[in-house]
């Protein structure tokens, strides 16, 4: 189940999402998509320990090694 842009937040509660995993320990990253761009995507979280609610964005390490390896490329050149 993917969320739908035009809800802030998800319609059935926090309860009846899937956990797609757990970040650090500390944080359930939920079956909810917010939003997403060019090379990240964030998600509908809750901290395990208070249950607060927040958003988690998740960046492709894929994208962002290339961003890197360009801007070397880039500084090298000149």
């Amino acid at each position: 189940m993917v969320g739908d842009k035009d809800n802030k937040k998800p319609s059935s509660g926090s309860q009846g999402l899937q956990t797609l995993k757990v970040v650090d320990g500390k944080y359930q990253l939920k079956n909810y998509k917010l939003g997403e761009g060019s090379f990240a995507e964030t998600y509908f979280a809750i901290e395990n320990g208070t249950g607060q609610e927040l958003a988690c964005k998740m960046i492709s390490k894929k994208h962002l090694i290339e961003k890197i390896n360009s801007s070397k490329n880039k500084t090298l050149t000149k």
